[in-house]
């Protein structure tokens, strides 16, 4: 049999914002400190590879082979033996620049 026990504890509506301010703008600070799940990259490695060690989407990875007249395309594959394949540089770069782009936005909070 498992047992539950429940508490009540009764807080402000203003206690209640704070602290889910506090939760909130603590998750915002670590998400830009993260790192990638991969270390390693392999000179030309699959999308998946790409996928997962920028920590983005497929859609993400097939909107960033698009130019677009607002920017240029920010990684292109290569067609490898039939497959697609993404220099290792260019991930690299597409990181970096990704990074850079995330923390230049400012974050509003919404009790400013």
């Amino acid at each position: 049999m498992n047992a539950t026990q429940t508490i009540f504890t009764s807080f402000t509506p203003q206690q209640l914002s704070d602290f889910f301010r506090d939760i909130v703008r603590s998750e915002l600070d670590s998400y830009g400190q993260r790192l990638p799940r991969r270390t390693t990259l392999p000179d030309y490695p699959t999308k998946r590879q790409a996928r997962e060690f920028l920590g983005v989407s497929n859609t993400t990875l097939n909107n960033w082979a698009k130019a677009s007249p607002q920017q240029p395309a920010r990684l292109v594959p290569l067609k490898i033996g039939g497959r697609l394949r993404y220099r290792r540089e260019d991930v690299l770069a597409a990181l970096q620049e990704y990074r850079q782009s995330t923390s230049d936005q400012e974050v509003t909070y919404l009790d400013q």
